[in-house]
């Protein structure tokens, strides 16, 4: 976050310091306006990620988040483990939602509702491209329910891989030669068989 954001205000600053005060004052304004935008994005940007780190700080929210984020890691660091390293490296961000059940935001969905301004700064979203999960509050209370994060994770490590839509059609293969008549069913919750199973070889009979 630290890199990509203070990356994405240097090249603002630097533009902002080849602003001339021989330019038209018109000319001046939309400049100004331009920069001003793609500030005010990054700066939305930085809270996208801050509200979901800073319930670290939540005395209730530190110690569930604290048990999600090891759960995280270590299912993807296993995934990634054997993979090639051009593969995305960064585990997703788990956070608590008022959601009833979880949910993964892949990279490739990058931030909803943050459009970036310009192609630049598209670039910037695509190099910070870091997936989140999001959690329902219940689990400050039943902890026990932090199992269907391997679920999500797994979600995360369809995404990632390098050929994702081969994969699916490999599964798509299994479902049928499984289910037989009933393959027109199964097949079409693919996606969610594929994590299903990733949680089952990740977290055992638990998931």
């Amino acid at each position: 976050l630290e890199a990509v954001l203070s990356a994405g205000l240097a090249e603002l600053e630097r533009e902002l310091g080849e602003l001339s005060p021989t330019q038209k004052a018109g000319s001046t304004y939309r400049s100004c306006r331009d920069i001003d935008v793609r500030t005010a994005f990054v700066e939305r940007l930085w809270w996208y990620y801050r509200d979901k780190l800073d319930q670290r700080l939540e005395p209730s929210m530190k110690e569930v988040l604290g048990a999600a984020d090891d759960l995280v890691w270590a299912c993807h660091a296993q995934a990634f483990a054997h993979l090639p390293e051009s593969l995305p490296r960064a585990a997703p961000i788990a956070y608590l939602d008022s959601a009833w059940s979880p949910r993964i935001v892949p990279r490739a969905e990058g931030q909803p509702g943050l459009a970036a301004p310009d192609a630049q700064l598209q670039k910037v979203i695509a190099d910070l491209a870091l997936p989140v999960i999001s959690l329902p509050r219940v689990l400050v209370h039943e902890p026990w329910w932090l199992v269907l994060l391997a679920h999500e994770v797994g979600h995360c490590i369809q995404y990632d891989l390098l050929d994702e839509r081969r994969l699916r059609v490999e599964v798509d293969k299994k479902l049928r030669a499984a289910s037989g008549d009933a393959a027109v069913r199964w097949c079409r919750w693919n996606d969610e068989i594929f994590a299903d199973a990733c949680g089952v070889l990740l977290c055992g009979s638990a998931s």
